[in-house]
């Protein structure tokens, strides 16, 4: 007891090469040494994996706390990192009106371009022009 709890001797080290780990009991380098190894344990919410099925509990607990983007399945702790993220799956698209400068989702360009005084829509479908002659 005095040797290992109280003099700060650590008597099993890592075998590989580049870890300097060091530890007081056979059972926790047991345990360390898995890390090295395959690692079996998965996140189904974010595929990240994990040696000891411990390590993917204490992961998963503060997964399933993360915001998933319904487009693409990436992950955010906060609400304004997932809203300024789904901003980039929008598409804008630019009013070709003269002196307009607005960019707007494809389902508002309609309405918005019906403000226009002299937009142009078709009598045959949902094409709108910004000139008589277009049509």
């Amino acid at each position: 007891h005095m040797d290992t709890s109280h003099l700060n001797l650590k008597w099993f080290t890592c075998i590989y090469k580049n870890c300097n780990k060091s530890f007081y009991y056979p059972a926790h380098m047991k345990r360390h040494l898995r890390t090295h190894g395959p690692k079996q344990f998965y996140c189904e919410l974010c595929y990240n994996t994990f040696s000891r099925q411990h390590n993917l509990k204490v992961h998963q607990r503060k997964c399933r706390l993360l915001l998933m983007c319904s487009v693409c399945g990436e992950t955010f702790i906060t609400n304004a990192d997932i809203q300024k993220h789904r901003q980039s799956h929008c598409v804008y698209l630019k009013c070709l009106y003269k002196d307009c400068y607005e960019h707007l989702p494809p389902e508002n360009i309609r309405e918005h371009l019906s403000q226009h005084v002299n937009v142009v829509k078709c009598p045959l479908c949902v094409a709108m022009f910004l000139e008589q002659s277009n049509l």
